[in-house]
């Protein structure tokens, strides 16, 4: 018998606290959408990802009252443990590709929330899903996708030659190698911003979100509705084990989600990130919070939100790190700490 490998499928929650974060970050961006009047949750379908433990689905109808679902997962062991860890009567598990889904599942009539949450480094078929997905979304529908942004991964998965040695391998920070990949193969090219440079694969993330955002407007452009827009509306990165990037938006004519945003005030949310004008490289906010006993958090926590947040990281009797880590790692917990989970031993 060979050992288990831990995968999106089947890694615990517990183990991925920034996924955590994010997770109740969406949580409450949708509690904030929710707040509009031309937006009402209970009356959308939400479709995700959630592995065998469907914790997505339990948080989105317990904080956001969504009863109609459907959970999107291909392997067959964590669908096997999906019909039996199924919660909610409501709770329609498919067991098929994302893309099979879109193609003959998907409700165009319907509202939706959507969360593709990709953790292979498969892009091109990531991508191609948005464009049939963007086609099928109709106004104030909500797409959220996930992407696993490491690099020497894709690297690996689509055999990208080195610049300087075309018989071996790229490495992670041959950017040129990298670009050239993705203008040459016909599946990315059309995706890779006009303006992009080597030096842009730097952020690998940034690039990857702003070709999925390409990918969803050529999508936008086959929708029998028109004047949709992609309005983004937040990024982050983290990574808990693999580099993680994920963006969320709504997909709505310019003038419905001005008054969306009027009326939910969304742009007093400190996430709020809207789309750059003249440069497609969108900057994501990073989740990064300290690997805490109970006794570090509760200290620290004694002490936020502190004015001086640098001070506090120094007044600490313990360190996480070297001096600037350790403060960054602070100042990451002061930001997020609310939205981190606790975990603990139950008896039951």
């Amino acid at each position: 018998m060979s050992l288990q490998r831990v995968s999106g499928a089947n890694a615990p929650y517990r183990l991925r606290a920034h996924k955590g974060i994010e997770r109740n970050l969406f949580v409450e961006l949708l509690k904030i959408i929710d707040g509009a009047t031309v937006v009402d949750l209970i009356e959308y379908r939400y479709v995700g990802f959630a592995a065998a433990s469907l914790e997505d689905f339990k948080s989105f109808h317990f904080e956001l009252g969504i009863i109609d679902m459907h959970s999107i997962e291909m392997d067959k062991f964590a669908i096997s443990r999906q019909n039996f860890n199924n919660p909610f009567h409501f709770l329609l598990p498919h067991e098929k590709k994302s893309t099979d889904y879109i193609v003959d599942n998907y409700e165009s009539g319907v509202s939706h929330v959507v969360w593709l949450d990709y953790v292979s480094t498969d892009l091109k078929q990531q991508f191609q899903d948005l464009e049939l997905i963007a086609a099928k979304m109709q106004s104030l529908d909500i797409l959220k996708v996930s992407f696993n942004v490491q690099t020497n991964n894709f690297i690996k998965a689509n055999n990208i030659p080195s610049s300087a040695d075309p018989e071996n391998l790229a490495s992670d920070n041959d950017w040129k190698a990298i670009l050239k990949y993705l203008k040459d193969h016909t599946a990315y090219q059309y995706y890779v911003p006009s303006k992009v440079k080597s030096k842009d694969i730097k952020s690998f993330s940034d690039l990857v979100r702003a070709m999925a955002i390409r990918a969803i407007k050529r999508g936008l452009t086959k929708n029998t509705t028109t004047n949709l827009k992609f309005n983004h509306v937040s990024a982050f990165d983290y990574a808990d084990g693999q580099k993680m990037t994920t963006m969320t938006g709504v997909i709505a004519p310019t003038r419905t989600f001005t008054n969306l945003t009027r009326q939910s005030k969304l742009p007093s949310w400190p996430f709020y990130k809207r789309e750059n004008r003249g440069n497609e490289l969108i900057e994501a906010k990073l989740i990064v919070v300290p690997d805490m006993t109970v006794s570090e958090r509760i200290l620290i926590e004694k002490k936020l939100p502190s004015a001086d947040i640098q001070q506090t990281a120094n007044d600490l009797p313990f360190k996480y790190a070297k001096t600037s880590d350790h403060i960054a790692l602070i100042e990451g917990y002061q930001t997020f700490y609310k939205y981190l989970p606790y975990y603990g031993k139950v008896t039951y």
